[in-house]
């Protein structure tokens, strides 16, 4: 007698459910981290939001595929998992892409951060060229199609070139009482 009770209850939750995935695919659509302009630390936090957000809405799926499958062994009920699992997937790749893309950009941020004095534009140009570069290139195809590998790759690129204004800067023809004001 209560089966049925029970039955169309997990029926309402699935519904709901499907509706909160329907939703979160949404919002995942109109906001996922994907442009080449974008900080990685910015996209790694937006990542870990939605990844959090899917963690709810996962343990919810769970246990609702739990209960119908103690009242529906055949497996009819809910299919929720299903529909979950390429969304998972995807925030799982765009992590893992940001990530590694966050390696490089923290060793660029690192030249950012060294005092004008300090510079050395030979090493700013080899530790661009081979350190951020090379790694850059070494990342695997998988991250390679991502738009915001292409934007860090411009990036380094820019700051190759513009590391000769830096030697121009640097020069002995421009002493420190140029800079004196």
């Amino acid at each position: 007698r209560e089966m049925p009770t029970i039955k169309t209850g997990i029926v309402q939750q699935e519904k709901n459910l499907a509706e909160k995935i329907k939703t979160v695919y949404a919002t995942w659509t109109q906001g996922k981290p994907i442009q080449g302009d974008l900080k990685p630390r910015d996209a790694l936090e937006l990542v870990a939001s939605f990844e959090e957000r899917l963690g709810g809405l996962n343990s919810e799926v769970e246990g609702l595929t739990d209960a119908a499958a103690c009242i529906d062994p055949d497996g009819e009920l809910s299919r929720l998992p299903k529909q979950l699992s390429p969304l998972l997937e995807e925030v799982e790749n765009l992590k893992s892409e940001w990530t590694e893309l966050n390696k490089v950009d923290v060793d660029v941020d690192g030249l950012g951060e060294t005092p004008f004095t300090a510079v050395v534009p030979k090493k700013i140009r080899q530790q661009l060229d081979e350190e951020c570069m090379n790694k850059l290139k070494a990342m695997p195809d998988k991250v390679r199609q991502y738009e915001a590998w292409d934007g860090m790759n411009a990036k380094i690129k820019f700051l190759i070139k513009e590391n000769m204004l830096i030697a121009d800067l640097k020069t002995d023809a421009l002493k420190d009482r140029h800079w004196a004001e």
